[in-house]
């Protein structure tokens, strides 16, 4: 989140030794496919959500010979026997790894394994497989990579002086955005309907567009595409939780520059604003730690800044009202609202600090999405509304478990 007083954005102690452009690490995230494939180390892989890219992952590397380090890995597929990342260096087989995934109390465990083999692909970095000690469930690894950004040290925040338009008719999304923006020379304007974004477009100069694709209104890549005929010619994100590729793809197709799955990161959302507006970061700076490790509380954990306190407090009562709109699209067995539903908190919890109602979210997306009925998709359904009227925020006085960030 960013810190009060401080033109950063805070992170923690793992370190990103790979930086790569959206081209390259495409390039090189296919080698390593490749490669996984032609090894078959570990049976089937799991691929990472569609539309999510690839992820990153926190991992502690033991070395044979002595020390230990922490790492941010990039990884897109994951088996229940173990996984392949790349790395910026070489990792000597035996070499033993502990990755840290989320476990179902909220809190965070750690995966064990050895590495199997690794592979130059070029330069520095490198193709590993690590083998699990035991079997896990891969979707810990999607959800650990969601929140692995915020794990590199601290980002300074740059001065963009530059004007953003938000195409997205969720208020808390809207609000959420502006609230990581506020320290960036970023002026957000934001609209719930095309037609208001595209006369805005045409009035004044804007920079960059930022769009939702679920808008109630109708697709999001149909705005895009009413935005590029309208004569706009800077570059559009895609700001969403959609995981459709067909949609991520037609999105691209109708203008769109680039994808920021929701929820996101802070600094994450800093990275793809300075890469579209052309501005150069400067390098994260290690924080100090005390070498504890991370727990997750049981509430919010984006109210340290005592100015998020009341984005958190209208969240929570936002997720009461959305439960009550699934229920009654439940009730009318309208399927579409409900998925669009979900979607709009499985994209915005984390941001709020309640990383478990996003993940309880995308799985009740899932169950929509792979179930013949809603009925079929009545348990995780069930879940996601118990998590959500467990949502608190610590030192309020009401009961409830907070999420992690």
């Amino acid at each position: 989140m960013l810190t009060r007083g401080a033109a950063k954005v805070a992170e923690s102690p793992y370190r990103r030794t790979i930086h790569l452009s959206e081209v390259k690490r495409t390039e090189l995230m296919d080698r390593l496919d490749a490669i996984a494939e032609r090894n078959d180390l570990f049976g089937p892989l799991s691929e990472q959500a569609p539309g999510a890219g690839p992820a990153t992952v926190r991992v502690t590397v033991h070395h044979p010979g002595g020390g230990s380090a922490k790492f941010l890995v990039i990884s897109r597929h994951f088996s229940e026997r173990g996984m392949w990342f790349l790395h910026s260096g070489f990792l000597n087989p035996g070499t033993r790894c502990v990755f840290v995934v989320p476990r179902g109390d909220g809190q965070e465990g750690g995966v064990l394994g050895m590495v199997e083999t690794c592979e130059l692909l070029e330069r520095s970095i490198h193709a590993v497989a690590v083998r699990f000690d035991s079997e896990v469930d891969p979707d810990a690894f999607r959800a650990s990579a969601r929140f692995a950004e915020n794990a590199e040290g601290t980002l300074e925040l740059p001065q963009f002086d530059a004007d953003l338009l938000l195409l997205d008719d969720q208020r808390v999304d809207c609000e959420l955005l502006a609230f990581h923006l506020r320290s960036t020379g970023v002026r957000m304007a934001s609209h719930d309907s095309v037609s208001e974004a595209i006369r805005d477009l045409r009035s004044r100069h804007f920079d960059l567009v930022m769009c939702e694709l679920n808008l109630s209104a109708g697709p999001g890549e149909e705005a895009i595409g009413a935005i590029r005929r309208s004569g706009y010619e800077g570059p559009i994100i895609v700001l969403t939780a959609e995981a459709n590729t067909d949609r991520l793809s037609a999105a691209r197709r109708a203008g769109a520059a680039a994808v920021v799955p929701k929820p996101y990161s802070p600094a994450g959302l800093i990275r793809v604003l300075a890469a579209a507006l052309g501005v150069r970061l400067s390098a994260p700076k290690p924080e100090a730690t005390t070498g504890k490790p991370a727990r997750l509380p049981l509430y919010s954990t984006r109210t340290a800044d005592a100015q998020m306190i009341p984005l958190v407090e209208g969240y929570i009562a936002q997720v009461h009202r959305t439960i009550t709109q699934i229920a009654d699209a439940v009730r009318l067995s309208d399927a579409p609202s409900v998925r669009r539903l979900c979607l709009s908190l499985k994209g915005s919890g984390a941001g709020f600090g309640f990383g478990v109602l996003s993940d309880a979210a995308e799985r009740a997306v899932k169950a929509l999405d792979s179930a013949s009925s809603l009925t079929a998709s009545g348990q995780a359904l069930k879940d996601l509304s118990d998590i959500a009227h467990r949502l608190a925020i610590r030192g309020s006085g009401s009961e409830g478990a907070g999420e992690r960030d």
